[in-house]
């Protein structure tokens, strides 16, 4: 796993092996999912929105599945906006809010994962609507 992504100097390119990476993502993110969900002292059967990274269809739909999110809203903002990046949870979670596809006042899990397998997660509540 320590090859899957890395930066080489001095040109600063980034690689990223994505094989690697898809593996890690649906191997080891539910289980860092779950963790934060519990941690907040919730169950995923409370959680009613899942916004992960929207890096790819292929690692959002099998999250979503491993965590019996998938009759959820599930935020696939990627379809539209690509993967970008670190904005990416924060971003596909305003545009749906705004365009009325998330439900208010309801748990959401937050969940972000990236370089060098790092991940961090929360859980917020939606906004109310006014």
């Amino acid at each position: 796993m320590a090859d899957a992504v890395r930066i080489y100097p001095p040109s600063g390119r980034f690689f990223q092996n994505g094989r690697e990476v898809l593996r890690w993502a649906l191997t080891k993110a539910p289980d860092r999912a779950r963790e934060v969900v519990a941690r907040a002292g919730l169950a995923l059967d409370d959680i009613q929105v899942l916004a992960a990274h929207q890096a790819n269809l292929r690692i959002i739909e099998p999250l979503a599945d491993a965590l019996g999110l998938s009759d959820r809203v599930v935020i696939t903002d990627v379809t539209e906006s690509g993967n970008t990046s670190a904005a990416s949870v924060p971003l596909g979670l305003s545009k749906w809010w705004h365009s009325g596809k998330i439900p208010a006042d309801v748990p959401a899990l937050l969940f972000g994962f990236g370089g060098g397998f790092t991940y961090a997660g929360m859980v917020a509540m939606t906004p109310r609507r006014n």
